[in-house]
């Protein structure tokens, strides 16, 4: 059964079909240096408060987590720690993540709605955890080799990988490959923080989550049969730590179903919906 259907619009905008006259060998090169340039730029933009995009990107993500409560003038409030940051604005978070961490988070809290923390638990540190994944994604793909966090310098992908990513996001223009990856890694941090949870963990311990997740994530693409195939890498991300026989998260064709739910109505949306509420 087929995962999606593309339509021609989507289709004509693939660099793939676009380079169709290219050798093989040009077409390779070229999509990986189109692609991979793209991302190197989304992965190193800074948040910048003074922005109107940016502004406006932090405004949207006040309205779909607190959708009852106006947007304070000055941008502070006690109620961004509740989501995971660590001051009352959260301008100073972006720091490392950049603008990405934020459209990364903004898109999972617009995605899944007030149930947020249905998924992830009441006391997970989802702005914490969200912007740790967008790091680690940037990190192990080498868009930013600046990004630290527990772990950083232990895993990184191949160049091999690096083109394998590259390609798949070429072939598939329809989705935001790194959003579906960053979704699914923070389902998988948010898992591991459970079990630490179960043995008491505090958020002294979140490190060695974070730690155990990057591990997670290079085991996991490292174990992806070439060449990638989205259904196979969303699969693969989903097994829970250590790859063994019988050790999901949750079952792979519910949390695709999810996925695919999810990746198109951020394809269809507009991109910050809903209008920021003032005193």
């Amino acid at each position: 059964m087929a995962v999606s259907h593309k339509s021609h619009a989507a289709m004509d905008s693939s660099p793939l079909l676009r380079l169709g006259g290219a050798s093989p060998a040009e077409l390779a090169a070229r999509v990986v240096d189109e692609v991979h340039h793209a991302l190197l730029l989304k992965a190193t933009e800074p948040f910048d408060a003074s922005r109107a995009s940016h502004a406006d990107a932090l405004a949207a993500l006040w309205s779909h987590a607190f959708p009852d409560e106006p947007y304070p003038d000055d941008g502070r409030s006690v109620l961004w720690t509740k989501l995971g940051f660590q001051s009352l604005h959260p301008a100073s978070d972006f720091r490392g993540a950049g603008y990405l961490g934020l459209e990364h988070l903004l898109k999972y809290v617009a995605g899944v709605g007030p149930n947020a923390y249905f998924e992830v638990g009441s006391d997970f540190p989802l702005a914490l955890a969200s912007l740790s994944c967008t790091a680690m994604l940037c990190r192990y793909f080498s868009f930013n080799r600046t990004l630290i966090f527990p772990g950083c310098d232990k895993y990184e992908a191949s160049a091999e990988m690096i083109r394998n990513l590259c390609v798949l996001q070429a072939q598939s223009p329809e989705y935001d490959l790194l959003q579906v990856l960053h979704v699914t890694l923070l389902r998988h941090l948010a898992w591991t923080w459970s079990h630490m949870r179960g043995e008491q963990a505090m958020l002294l311990d979140f490190p060695f989550a974070q730690s155990a997740t990057y591990k997670h994530l290079h085991d996991a693409l490292t174990r992806t049969p070439r060449p990638w195939q989205l259904r196979t890498l969303i699969a693969m991300l989903e097994r829970a730590e250590p790859f063994s026989e019988g050790s999901c998260f949750i079952s792979p064709p519910a949390v695709l179903t999810a996925l695919w739910i999810m990746a198109a109505r951020l394809a269809c949306m507009s991109a910050y919906a809903p209008e920021k509420k003032r005193q």
